[in-house]
């Protein structure tokens, strides 16, 4: 498990991951930049009081509210475009370190959409069960960590695994290797708390999972 995040964390600085990132920033930046231009517009055609002065504050808060929601979903913004472009992420973790791997496999929409669904499922039990758990001092911690690192860590091993693996045979896997797979969660979670590099987090979820996905279907035993 170290050598894998460790082997994530150097191959960052690859040119190749360096363009996903500047291409996920800029496509979040220009999404960024739409939606505040949208909310500018929609402030200065509608009237909410007739007061000049007071529709003049309420713009001014409207304006300032807006900046502080992009700034607040930015990181996840990044985060969704850059999962558009993982593909060009595990190809060049596999090309540099795994160059004798055959090609991918094509996944048909309905496995795609099918996985999706699933891990929506689970995603929205998990948090419901857990939102009583949330109010307990000390309690809560374990919880986030524990349901976060278990949606993190299947989210990213199954992205992986299913390029390579039928979606029963990377399940297979999956569940025979449940702590570890567990535990590489724990590890996405804590890169994705430091601020400023979880800008980096799907690049470093995906390219930390190729090399866990690779060595745990080396591996048939149970942990």
């Amino acid at each position: 498990m170290l050598s894998a995040l460790l082997k994530a964390l150097a191959q960052l600085a690859d040119p190749k991951l360096r363009r996903v990132f500047w291409l996920s920033l800029g496509g979040s930046l220009a999404v960024a930049a739409l939606l505040a231009l949208t909310a500018g517009w929609l402030l200065t055609v509608t009237q909410f009081v007739t007061m000049g002065w007071l529709e003049a504050v309420l713009d001014i808060a409207g304006a300032l509210a807006t900046a502080l929601v992009i700034a607040v979903l930015f990181p996840g913004l990044v985060g969704v475009v850059s999962g558009l472009l993982l593909e060009d992420v595990a190809r060049a973790v596999e090309g540099r370190h795994y160059p004798d791997l055959a090609p991918a496999r094509a996944q048909p929409i309905t496995e795609t959409v099918m996985v999706a669904l699933a891990f929506a499922a689970a995603m929205l039990a998990l948090n419901l069960l857990a939102l009583p758990f949330y109010l307990l001092p000390g309690v809560n911690v374990i919880i986030f960590f524990t349901i976060n690192g278990y949606l993190l860590g299947r989210e990213y091993f199954e992205f992986v695994a299913l390029r390579r693996l039928a979606p029963a045979a990377a399940r297979k896997i999956r569940k025979e290797h449940r702590l570890r797979v567990l535990f590489a969660g724990f590890a996405i979670v804590l890169f994705a708390m430091v601020p400023l590099l979880n800008l980096l987090l799907p690049l470093f979820g995906a390219a930390f999972m190729v090399h866990v996905f690779e060595r745990l279907r080396q591996q048939p035993k149970s942990v």
